[in-house]
């Protein structure tokens, strides 16, 4: 496609406005983008209300959040907020264990039991139908179901895509999924504080298919 048609990106939200750092990136740079609000951000946003800011939807990110990273590198910016933890405390404010059996009453607390329930079923997919090598499985089978009408997109799009940077693109595409379940477990350990024993007992299966028990 000419580097100088005019293209138009409808929504200042952050698809939008990523969308127009992409096209930069390309060398297309005569494009608009159209916002029917007086700012740009969609819900990117801190309202101010009665004295306090109050975050609309965007307010966190984790290291897997790869657009972001993409959209920083191009600003010029990074990120440095807290890393997100939660912690759970007793009535005297000490951090406790959630999921310690010794607490008793506690373990009892209906979202925690629905917790520990959601935990239990995505340890179990991770060292399942959700584990790298089963998920590598699909998506193997779907390039090879595309790749051969890929050359004949690539050509007519070369400016953009060409077949060599798509094939890069499913080797990232591979290591991502490959890396998935190990830093899922990590991000789910540090946020809950979760002792190895309990990261054991809800993730162990899955760490052990992916050889990081």
């Amino acid at each position: 496609m000419d580097k100088n048609t005019r293209i138009c990106i409808v929504g200042g939200g952050p698809a939008g406005l990523s969308a127009g750092m992409y096209l930069e990136q390309k060398g297309y740079e005569n494009y608009t983008i159209l916002e029917r609000l007086d700012r740009v951000g969609g819900k990117c946003w801190s309202p101010h209300y009665n004295g306090r800011r109050y975050e609309m939807g965007a307010i966190m990110g984790v290291p897997s959040y790869y657009a972001v990273h993409d959209v920083e590198e191009f600003c010029g910016i990074t990120h440095d907020g807290p890393k997100l933890n939660r912690n759970y405390k007793d009535g005297a404010g000490n951090v406790i264990d959630p999921f310690a059996r010794k607490l008793g009453n506690i373990i009892r607390n209906p979202w925690l039991l629905k917790m520990k329930s959601q935990m239990t079923r995505f340890g179990e997919l991770l060292a399942g139908p959700w584990a790298p090598d089963a998920l590598l499985l699909r998506l193997d089978a779907l390039v090879e179901s595309i790749r051969p009408e890929m050359p004949q997109h690539c050509a007519k799009w070369a400016s953009v895509l060409p077949l060599k940077r798509w094939e890069s693109r499913v080797d990232t595409l591979r290591g991502r999924v490959e890396e998935r379940a190990g830093k899922i477990i990590g991000y789910i350990t540090a946020c809950l504080n979760l002792s190895t024993a309990d990261r054991d007992r809800y993730f162990g299966a899955a760490l052990e298919r992916i050889g990081q028990s």
